[in-house]
């Protein structure tokens, strides 16, 4: 099952970055998403994985995920190039998908609170594992760098992320895309 979640998030990885190729002069959101799942891939494919986050998180996380990807991709189909693009445009990207990973959150934490606070309990310290250097692989440039995104948001606000917390997830989404932005060939 693991294997199955690894190739949904690769596939998805190599998805984003096939929409950035293309859209990158817009916006640095698909890079952002396309690290986002090649980090969630790695981590599907790692033997110490079980330490910090079980199966049934990550089909959790693959089946919002796919439900992100078709959110994701109607938008990109339907975005003007030549009216929108920049900070404002990435700002809009990852407040609309977060507001929809809110209500999906909201209607499971509804439906059943228990496996609720399990993806959430496991999410949390998966995030903090992450801030804190202490997922392998570490010699992985992708980990590296959404390791180091954490740590800044770390910083910035006190305290690790909690992902129940949108704005959070809000402010890993932006610091995400402005590393995309800085690692971005001028």
């Amino acid at each position: 099952m693991t294997d199955s979640h690894k190739e949904a998030f690769d596939r998805r990885a190599r998805n984003y970055l096939q929409l950035d190729a293309r859209l990158a002069a817009h916006t640095r959101f698909f890079a952002a998403a396309a690290l986002t799942n090649s980090v969630l891939a790695e981590l599907c494919a790692h033997r110490a994985r079980w330490m910090w986050i079980s199966q049934t998180t990550l089909g959790t996380l693959s089946t919002l995920g796919g439900m992100l990807e078709t959110l994701n991709l109607r938008r990109a189909d339907s975005l003007d190039p030549r009216a929108d693009s920049g900070a404002s445009l990435d700002a809009s990207w990852v407040e609309m998908e977060q507001a929809y990973v809110e209500s999906v959150l909201c209607g499971w934490a509804r439906s059943c609170a228990p496996r609720y606070n399990r993806l959430i309990a496991e999410l949390d310290r998966l995030l903090l594992a992450v801030a804190n250097g202490l997922l392998p692989p570490r010699c992985s440039p992708n980990v590296r760098r959404y390791e180091q995104v954490l740590r800044s948001v770390t910083r910035v606000a006190g305290r690790c992320p909690r992902f129940a917390i949108c704005a959070d997830r809000i402010s890993i989404g932006k610091a995400l895309i402005q590393e995309a932005r800085r690692r971005q060939p001028t």
